[in-house]
């Protein structure tokens, strides 16, 4: 039996799963367009490098177990962090207007590229992860960078609105190249 026709019969099956595939395939593609205004409406974000000290260190990793998710590939132990580190990844702590840790994010000078976004779970759902990027990218863009990558799972519907609707596009398809599950977006600075 081909893949295909599997996937028909277990969606016959299943028609609420099927709908709630295309309704975030809908969302993904066609409900970003309208919500570029919402840049003006973002709650305030202020980013502060992690590096330096091991007690911030210790809060990125925090973070990273409190939040578990599937979607990202983020450091689960002080080891990984501090490899993390010392290949060069700088990781910023996110904060609210009232000094709340509400994030981390990470980002891999060497390839221009943002990783592990990582936002409370207490915080989701408020524009603070967009409020993240679109500080990170103003600090990159003062300090020279042109052009910002990420890497998103292609099931992560959710981050890949949250991209395009911040201006991103579609770079390739890595599963094509190196065989895994994810795609690369691009954004011009």
């Amino acid at each position: 039996m081909s893949q295909k026709f599997k996937k028909i019969l277990f969606y016959s099956a299943h028609p609420k799963i099927l709908w709630f595939k295309i309704r975030e395939r809908i969302r993904c593609r066609f409900g970003t367009k309208n919500k570029i205004h919402k840049l003006d409406n973002l709650p305030i974000v202020k980013l502060q490098i992690a590096n330096n000290s091991v007690c911030n260190l210790i809060k990125v990793l925090n973070i990273y177990i409190n939040n578990p998710s599937p979607m990202t590939i983020s450091p689960n132990n002080l080891d990984m962090l501090h490899h993390e580190v010392s290949l060069g990844t700088e990781f910023y702590l996110a904060y609210d207007v009232n000094d709340f840790l509400i994030g981390v994010i990470g980002w891999q000078p060497w390839r221009n590229m943002v990783v592990n976004l990582v936002v409370d779970y207490k915080c989701r759902s408020k524009g603070f992860a967009m409020a993240c990027l679109n500080s990170l990218i103003s600090l990159k863009k003062e300090q020279g960078v042109q052009k910002v990558n990420v890497q998103v799972y292609k099931k992560n519907l959710r981050a890949q609105n949250l991209f395009f609707s911040l201006g991103f596009y579609f770079e390739k398809d890595m599963d094509k190249e190196f065989n895994v599950d994810y795609i690369s977006l691009t954004l011009e600075i």
